[in-house]
C-alpha cells in the first residue's frame, strides 16, 4: 500500500472538516453569499500555501538526489617520505691517516733543488671542509721543507679557486721564508659560490705566473694541483684537459693530487687525461707530502742548469 505523504493527509482532512461544516451549516440554516466566500477563499488561500510548500519539497528532493558536479575530495593521506635507495659513499675523514713529515734534506747531500712551483687548491664546495684544511697542510708541509734547504732555488706561488679564482701569491714575491709559509698556512679555504672551474684556475696559472717569469730562467716549471676532479660545469671538462695540455705542452710538469669527492663520487676521468706521465698522487696516504717531496729531486734537480754547488 502506496503511504500518503503527511502533507497531503492533513490536507484531505482539513476538506473533510469543511465538508462537514458545510454539511451542518446547509442543514440549520441557508449559507449566505458573504460565508460562502469567505469558505472559498481560505480553501483557495491554504490549497496555494500547500502547494508552495510541496513544491519546496520537491526541489528540496530533487537537489539532494541530483548528480553534483562537483567532488568531494578525499581526505589527505600524509605520505612517508621516500628515501633514495642509494649508497652512502661519504667520505670518512676519521679513517685517513695523518700526514708524515717530512724529514730534514730528504733529497740527501748531493742533491738540491730548482724550480719554479706554482700550488693550485681546489677549494670548492663538492670537497668536504677537513679535505679542505688536509691540502692545505700537504701544501704548506712541502712548501715548508724545501725552503728549509738553503741550496734549494725555489720560487712558489699560490692559487686558490673554486668559482673563483684567487691568487694569493705570485712567483716573484719576496716574502721570506717564514712569511711564504705563514701566508699558504693562511690561505682561504673556502670558495665563493659552489663550483669547481679547474679551465680558470689553470689558464690563470699558465698566463699570470709561468708566462710571468723571466724567459732565460732555467729552473723547471712545476704545478700542483689539488682537486676532487670533478670541473663544474661539466661542459668545462673539455676546456679543463685542453687548459691542462697546454701547460704541459710548454714544459710544465703538472703533479695532480687526488682529492676525494665529499659524496664519494668517482666517475671522473681527469685524473688520467690532467697529469705528467706517473704524477698522480693521492690526498688519503700519509705519505703523500713526502712522495711530492722527492718527485722533486726527480723533476727539477737544480745541477743540469748550474752545475754542482
Amino acid at each position: 500500500m502506496m503511504e500518503i505523504p503527511q502533507a497531503r493527509l492533513k490536507w484531505m482532512w482539513f476538506c473533510i472538516a469543511i465538508v462537514a461544516y458545510l454539511a451542518l451549516e446547509t442543514s440549520s440554516a441557508e449559507l449566505s453569499k458573504e460565508k460562502i466566500e469567505k469558505i472559498i477563499k481560505k480553501l483557495s488561500d491554504y490549497e496555494k500555501k500547500q502547494k508552495i510548500n510541496e513544491d519546496g519539497i520537491k526541489v528540496a528532493l530533487a537537489g539532494v538526489n541530483a548528480p553534483t558536479t562537483t567532488t568531494k575530495k578525499p581526505p589527505k593521506v600524509k605520505k612517508e617520505k621516500k628515501q633514495k635507495d642509494r649508497k652512502d659513499n661519504s667520505v670518512d675523514e676519521e679513517s685517513f691517516p695523518d700526514l708524515l713529515r717530512i724529514p730534514d734534506f730528504t733529497f740527501g747531500d748531493d742533491v738540491s733543488v730548482c724550480a719554479n712551483l706554482v700550488i693550485v687548491l681546489d677549494i670548492s664546495c663538492s670537497i668536504s671542509k677537513g679535505m679542505r684544511t688536509r691540502i692545505r697542510d700537504t701544501a704548506k708541509m712541502v712548501a715548508e721543507a724545501i725552503l728549509a734547504d738553503p741550496r734549494n732555488d725555489i720560487n712558489i706561488g699560490l692559487i686558490a679557486y673554486s668559482k673563483d679564482v684567487h691568487h694569493i701569491i705570485y712567483l716573484n714575491n719576496t716574502f721570506s721564508q717564514n712569511e711564504l709559509v705563514d701566508a699558504i698556512e693562511n690561505s682561504p679555504i673556502t670558495g665563493t659560490a659552489c663550483r669547481t672551474q679547474t679551465n680558470e684556475a689553470l689558464d690563470d696559472a699558465n698566463n699570470f705566473f709561468f708566462k710571468t717569469r723571466d724567459p732565460n730562467d732555467p729552473k723547471a716549471q712545476i704545478l700542483y694541483l689539488f682537486t676532487d676532479g670533478f670541473t663544474y660545469k661539466r661542459v668545462l671538462i673539455p676546456d679543463t684537459v685542453a687548459k691542462a695540455k697546454v701547460l704541459k705542452d710548454a714544459g710544465v710538469i703538472l703533479n695532480v693530487i687526488q682529492v676525494p669527492h665529499k659524496r664519494g663520487k668517482t666517475d671522473t676521468d681527469e685524473f688520467q687525461t690532467l697529469p705528467s706521465p706517473d704524477r698522480h698522487f693521492k690526498i688519503d696516504s700519509d705519505m703523500v707530502a713526502v712522495d711530492l717531496y722527492e718527485k722533486m729531486s726527480l723533476d727539477a734537480p737544480c745541477e743540469p742548469f748550474y752545475g754542482e754547488y
